[in-house]
């Protein structure tokens, strides 16, 4: 696998990209991955630090510097060794734990929660908090609804006296 997205300069061990998102959940970007400036003669480089959505640390300092607006490859999977695959892994799986986390906060949230989806911040009611749109904090009535509910006669029948 590898990420492409945007353009990069970069000048000594600074990448800086534009239109990018390093940090971007699920995107597997992280130290050791090879980055390969797509220059004539191509140049390639080591992450050492990732410095936020537009911003790398790599080695070796580039000599010469990369322009702005040069297209780049960034090799995300090293599968092949098992260092690689458990990264691979254990990426995923924090992924996976922050998703299920900010779905169990709107489960069971009372008021108004903010949960981070892909790097965005999104607020959505609480479960919890929409029966206390109603009298006692239960729900009374429904309206707007566009189908009834028809009831029909011995279809649903207790199973014990019925």
């Amino acid at each position: 696998m590898i990420y492409t997205t945007g353009t990069i300069a970069i000048s000594g061990n600074t990448l800086t990209g534009t239109g990018t998102n390093f940090t971007a959940a699920g995107s597997l970007i992280r130290n050791g991955c090879t980055v390969i400036a797509l220059t004539s003669p191509a140049q390639v480089f080591q992450i050492t630090a990732i410095g936020g959505a537009t911003s790398l640390t790599v080695t070796p300092a580039a000599n010469p510097a990369i322009p702005a607006g040069t297209k780049y490859a960034i090799l995300l999977s090293d599968s092949l060794s098992v260092d690689g695959l458990a990264q691979d892994i254990a990426e995923t799986f924090t992924m996976y734990q922050r998703y299920m986390s900010g779905f169990a906060d709107v489960m069971n949230g009372t008021t108004d929660v903010t949960i981070t989806i892909n790097g965005v911040p999104v607020t959505v009611p609480g479960q919890k908090s929409l029966a206390k749109k109603g009298a006692n904090s239960d729900i009374t009535s429904l309206s707007g609804l566009t189908n009834r509910a028809q009831y029909q006669p011995g279809r649903y029948r207790c199973k014990e006296c019925c």
